[in-house]
Order: C-alpha cells, then structure tokens, then sequence
C-alpha cells in the first residue's frame, strides 16, 4: 500500500519527481503554501513535507502544526541553516542538496509515534547490536542491503528511544 504524503511546496517539480522515483510507493498530495483550506487535507498518519522558503517556514509550520501532530518533514534550501524551531519527536529535517531515491525512502518509512514513558537520551549501539542489525539487513541474495542515508537529518527515532541529531552536510545530488 502507498504511503501517504501531504507535499507543501511552491516547487511545481517537486511533486511529479518523488511520485516517478516512488513508482506507485507514496500516495502525494499537494498543497501550494499559499493556500492554507478551512479543513486539514491529511489524516494523522500521512507523512506531511514542509518544502518552502525561510520567511514562510514559520507561519506554515504553526499551521501544520495546529491541524497535525503527525510525521512532519522538513526540507532545506542549499547552504540553508537549521531552522530554529522548537522540539518535535516526529520532525526530520533534510537538507540539499539530497537524492530523491533517499528522500523516497524516508518517506516509505513512515515513522512511528514516540514514546509517552521517559526515557533516557539516545544511545550509541553497542558492536553486538550492530553486527545483528547487519545481519538482518541481508538481503535474498544473502548481499548486504544499504540502507539509504540522508546526510542533513534527523533521523526517525526507534520506538523507546528519542531522534538523534545528525550533521548538516550530505551526499551530492537531486534536490
């Protein structure tokens, strides 16, 4: 089943480029940033992508998050800083420039809710977890499967455990 997505963007590209990367994987649905409807467009689960300019970033990211406390994710302009906003376990910021075939991916992950229990601040894997992560990325071929990576985010975090913060600099490409 395609994921759902809410694309905010003034990019008339952006839409029609993930959906032929997708290839019937995400469900899009646009929705130009200028124009905010009386009813919120999404259910709880779509994933909803933030993809506009700074001076428009904090009005429409109120907006969205008055109407959805969801998966939200952020796309950035090249060079563009971290948006100073505040704390949100289901945000994922991306910066540019990135591979459409990554941000498809994050996509398709839609992330899960965060835990309502405290819990302590994310923690670095010890090498016996790593190993059997690796060994569960084995595809049928018995070749390792890589992950896609998208260097600038904040990755999902794992059911119990809170998003990491990542480096702002990525891989050279689409976007």
């Amino acid at each position: 089943m395609a994921e759902p997505v809410l694309l905010i963007s003034s990019d008339p590209f952006l839409g029609a480029s993930l959906e032929a990367v997708a290839r019937g994987r995400l469900q899009i649905a646009r929705l130009d940033p200028s124009h905010r409807p009386p009813a919120w467009p999404a259910t709880p689960s779509t994933t909803v992508v933030l993809d506009v300019t700074t001076r428009q970033r904090d009005p429409i990211h109120t907006w969205v998050r008055r109407h959805h406390p969801g998966p939200l994710v952020v796309l950035l302009k090249p060079g563009e800083r971290q948006p100073d906003l505040p704390p949100d376990p289901w945000r994922v910021v991306v910066a540019r420039p990135f591979r459409l075939i990554e941000l498809v991916g994050l996509l398709e992950r839609s992330p899960k809710p965060p835990a309502r229990t405290a819990v302590p601040e994310a923690r670095v894997p010890e090498a016996e977890e790593e190993a059997e992560e690796d060994e569960e990325d084995e595809g049928d071929n018995g070749e390792t499967e890589r992950q896609p990576h998208l260097a600038g985010t904040e990755l999902a975090p794992k059911e119990g455990e809170r998003e990491p913060q990542a480096p702002g600099s990525g891989p050279r490409s689409g976007g």
